[in-house]
């Protein structure tokens, strides 16, 4: 008897000199989204042999990515070993429990507890389901026109995404409305994207606002209104829910253009020479002069001359800017008197400009250029702050 107490007491010992035995076991199982039950790959998963809080702690003693197996995502697969001074079967076999760490930059992290693991075994660890919290829209397309229904381009479009939880650190996407697709006055906000602080709904449901954010154009609705800056705001609200589709706005957003006080234009020409086959060709070193009036400090005018040579081509080429407090029609450059604006407002679109100037040509050689030939009736030629095309295009000047 006192033979077997020693022996017994040995192998203790001895067991205890070896830090017990080591168990091994395979364990294995799937990562799916929570609406869905699709399977989340390139989810990490951390596995712990002791409890945890933090999925991304320190300590974990294997870690592996999910993956496709057989046709379904989500899948992951790792072995685990640990160490038992006392197996449940002694050295043969053993049972643990493990704490798996998940996290996926899309997803909200999740720390699950699995019991009963077994050694020797694979062991299949029940569905993980993750709640999404990064959703995606592949675009976001809307339109601008003005009072007439005709698109606009160029008007600064500013999509803005609510912050429900934390700090807003989130840039707002801009745009500038184009011609896309034939369409004038389109924007699209591509690749939108957005987290659980913006939206508290797990599907991903966003009201978002889209809003023209644009000193030049503003909402029709507040005209007159004697604040101008509340007439630069048009806001439109926009239910987002992610997707591979675009989404487009139900309805376009209407503005018009602000009253402006500075104005820019371009006017081009061409004077040519016909050759004694009846063709024409340009003239280069013509002298060109534009000529309009400003008006400063009340009836002081003073007259502005603008100088250009036409090119091989024989284009020319000015860019006239003016102010005009009283705008809206053909009055002079900087005019101050408001009881005649409207007086002759024709062609000049709601928020512009234009002018009246007087265009000159000087003798090249035997070559004499007339001015009749580019003047309207009242001797004037008409210069708009928003031509046709982007330029006040006069006739050619022919000799």
């Amino acid at each position: 008897m006192k033979r077997l107490v020693l022996l017994a007491g040995a192998a203790l010992f001895l067991l205890a000199s070896c830090g017990g035995y080591y168990y091994r076991a395979t364990v294995q199982g799937f990562v799916v989204d929570d609406e869905s039950d699709v399977g989340i790959n390139e989810a990490t998963v951390r596995i712990y042999t002791e409890e945890v809080t933090d999925p991304n702690a320190e300590g974990f003693v294997t870690a592996t990515s999910t993956v496709t197996q057989g046709g379904n995502g989500g899948y992951y697969s790792s072995t685990v070993i640990w160490n038992n001074l006392f197996g449940s079967y002694g050295d043969e076999g053993d049972t643990t429990e493990i704490w798996l760490g998940i996290s996926h930059p899309d997803y909200a992290d999740r720390v699950v507890r699995a019991e009963g693991i077994l050694s020797d075994d694979n062991n299949l660890i029940a569905t993980v389901r993750l709640e999404e919290t990064t959703f995606r829209l592949d675009a976001l397309r809307g339109r601008v026109e003005d009072s007439n229904g005709a698109g606009v381009n160029g008007v600064r479009v500013v999509l803005d995404l609510p912050q429900v939880s934390g700090t807003d650190e989130r840039e707002d996407r801009v745009a500038q409305t184009a011609t896309i697709d034939g369409q004038t006055g389109t924007f699209e906000f591509g690749n939108v994207e957005w987290d659980d602080t913006n939206t508290g709904n797990t599907s991903g449901e966003l009201t978002a606002t889209v809003r023209i954010d644009d000193t030049e154009w503003g909402d029709p609705s507040n005209t007159g209104n004697p604040d101008p800056a509340d007439d630069e705001t048009v806001e439109e609200s926009v239910v987002l829910l992610p997707g591979d589709q675009p989404r487009t706005l139900s309805s376009d957003i209407t503005v018009f253009r602000l009253a402006r006080t500075e104005f820019t234009a371009v006017v081009a020409g061409r004077v040519q020479d016909q050759l004694t086959d009846g063709t024409f060709v340009g003239v280069q070193g013509v002298r060109v002069e534009l000529t309009y009036d400003r008006i400063e400090n009340g009836p002081t005018t003073i007259t502005e001359t603008l100088i250009d040579f036409s090119d091989a081509g024989g284009n020319y080429q000015f860019t006239v800017t003016w102010i005009d407090k009283a705008a809206g029609d053909f009055d002079d450059a900087d005019a101050q008197d408001t009881a005649n604006v409207g007086a002759d407002t024709d062609g000049i679109a709601e928020g512009e400009d234009a002018l009246r100037a007087e265009v000159r040509y000087s003798d090249v050689g035997v070559l004499t250029f007339s001015d009749s030939n580019i003047l309207a009736a009242d001797g004037y030629a008409y210069i708009y702050s928003n031509p046709r095309d982007g330029v006040n295009r006069l006739p050619d000047n022919r000799q």
